[in-house]
């Protein structure tokens, strides 16, 4: 017997119209986001692989990578740790969250990457998740940085006192974004200098399976500039069902149900000293205090101006190291 085919009935003129109408409005969006983006020139574009830009704050890098940051607002001690762990198991697109802390101030930021090729779907991407971000914790919103104001807070990282930025006049210009914003730090046997600062950059290279709370707190006595950068990478279903079999096969036990929840995360610190013996010190009693709650890191070598530049940067170049964690320990290395 032949199953007779279901016919779809014809669309009536209007709604033709109407699809036709909305067809061209869509197009005309497109055309309109197009015009957004602003080309760098050819000495930002070698600098940075910077492509373009929206003055409003999403960059176009090569390969079709982009981002965009946010500045934290709202956050206290009482609200961060359940901030970080819902954002955490919240997120679908790699984030960075960088805090920095300077003559006891504390300012937080937030930073977005997607790789696209139409800047609709960016920025389509990056609108959903500042709106599923922003409706974590009523008190605690994420605020754009426009172009101006991001390149301003890169010079603030590099401890410029007088901080200025204005992408008009550089584009015009033809000036090189990153002589105008970055310093020329120097590397050397595991730190980094520029101007009168000695630098370190540690990062984890192994994590225990649960960390203690407020381990970082007593490292905020070195009352130097300090930066935490927590680069975190949402893992597919599959990854993380690939990442579980793992572990089983490894210890040779079915891995609870509690403790199948993991993303990739990169963790660092930066640190500023003022001379080569406040370096030292630093770096011994960072390192021991660390160690003895199991979270193993280690200075940069050969590779600090790279990670230097990609953390004071946030993310502008990008550069990380990632391991897997459980998502229920991050909220004890978010300080």
């Amino acid at each position: 017997m032949r199953i007779k085919e279901k016919v779809e009935p014809a669309k009536t003129r209007q709604e033709l119209k109407v699809e036709k109408q909305a067809i061209k409005e869509h197009k005309k969006e497109i055309e309109r986001l197009i015009k957004m983006l602003i080309p760098v020139n050819k000495n930002t574009n070698t600098s940075l692989k910077l492509v373009s830009f929206d003055p409003s704050g999403a960059l176009r890098k090569e390969n079709n990578q982009w981002s965009k940051v946010y500045r934290i607002v709202g956050l206290t001690k009482d609200n961060k740790a359940e901030f970080i762990q819902m954002l955490t198991n919240s997120i679908s697109l790699r984030c960075r969250v960088t805090t920095r802390f300077v003559d006891g101030n504390r300012t937080d930021f937030l930073s977005l990457f997607y790789e696209a090729e139409v800047y609709e779907t960016v920025k389509n991407a990056f609108e959903s998740e500042e709106n599923i971000i922003n409706s974590l914790i009523s008190s605690v919103k994420i605020e754009p940085l426009e172009i101006n104001d991001y390149m301003k807070e890169i010079q603030s990282f590099y401890m410029n006192k007088e901080p200025g930025f204005n992408y008009a006049s550089s584009v015009r210009g033809k000036a090189d974004w990153k002589k105008l914003v970055f310093q020329d730090a120097k590397e050397f046997d595991g730190y980094f200098e520029f101007e009168d600062n000695k630098g370190l950059i540690f990062s984890a290279i192994q994590y225990p399976s649960a960390i203690k709370e407020n381990i970082l707190s007593d490292l905020l006595e070195f009352e130097c500039p300090i930066t935490f950068s927590l680069d975190i990478q949402p893992l597919s279903v599959e990854q993380m069902s690939d990442f579980n079999r793992t572990l089983e096969r490894r210890f040779n036990k079915k891995v609870e149900a509690d403790m199948r929840k993991f993303v990739n995360l990169g963790f660092s610190i930066v640190l500023l000293t003022d001379s080569i013996s406040a370096k030292d010190i630093v770096k011994t009693t960072l390192t021991k205090a660390l160690s003895n709650v199991d979270v193993i890191v280690a200075p940069t070598y050969g590779e600090n101006i790279k990670k230097l530049e990609s953390i004071y940067s946030l993310g502008l170049t990008d550069y990380r190291s990632m391991r897997n964690i459980n998502t229920d320990e991050i909220k004890n290395l978010f300080i």
